[in-house]
């Protein structure tokens, strides 16, 4: 981690623990959402996994063309959980949410036009993200809620930065991480996800590292929420 000091590292540590939520899972569950992220498939591994464990039959992937990686994210994953097992008619591909938010709306929005009874759902994505994943569904699923359990890798911060780093993402991943703390924090008033708890390392953690000069790039995500109307 070249760019890095030890303290910063640390930091970044820090937050990655925070952001990082693992469910005690259920026996079985209706469904298992993926939300897409560029060009990772850890999350499908993941979702792979738990489908061969029998835990729930049918998995959506949910995410959209990114202009970025020239590729789309659901078909992506779709495909790759198919290679690796996984019938298609097993598979929901949502090729169109853009964000956090329309990956909840947009798959509950699919579920139904299937007439799928939902009860427990088992949410997918980057450890880091695993909070926030939770927190946007708690809020933006319509109607009666589901039992929610969120789920990821079993990485730790080190092993998830090497990961990203083989992939040329570890800067990005960084940043990534510093928006997602702080729409934490900003994110529950506008209604966009439930309020979670302050953990005071993370917070001192996350203020040193805005101070040492690493921006907090928020990018057009759940900030473009509110256009839900496309759904």
């Amino acid at each position: 981690m070249p760019f890095m000091t030890e303290r910063q590292r640390q930091n970044f540590e820090a937050i990655y623990n925070y952001l990082w939520v693992e469910s005690l899972l259920p026996s079985t569950a209706d469904v298992i959402v993926v939300g897409g992220s560029g060009t990772r498939t850890d999350m499908a591994d993941r979702a792979v996994e738990l489908y061969h464990q029998g835990i729930a039959p049918i998995i959506v992937f949910s995410g959209f063309a990114h202009p970025k990686f020239g590729i789309n994210e659901a078909d992506m994953l779709a495909d790759y959980a198919n290679a690796h097992g996984v019938p298609e008619n097993a598979i929901i591909r949502e090729p169109r949410a853009t964000n956090t938010g329309l990956n909840i709306r947009l798959t509950q929005v699919a579920l139904r036009e299937r007439s799928l009874d939902i009860e427990r759902v088992i949410l997918v994505h980057k450890p880091y993200m695993t909070r926030r994943f939770l927190a946007t569904a708690q809020a933006q699923w319509s109607g009666p809620l589901p039992e929610f359990y969120v789920t990821s890798v079993n990485d730790s911060f080190e092993e998830y930065f090497a990961r990203e780093d083989q992939m040329g993402l570890a800067e990005t991943m960084l940043r990534s991480m510093l928006k997602d703390y702080a729409v934490m924090k900003t994110h529950p008033t506008l209604g966009y996800q439930t309020p979670q708890p302050i953990d005071k390392k993370a917070e001192a953690s996350y203020l040193q590292l805005i101070e040492d000069g690493f921006s907090v790039q928020l990018i057009n995500d759940d900030l473009a929420t509110a256009n839900f109307d496309n759904s």
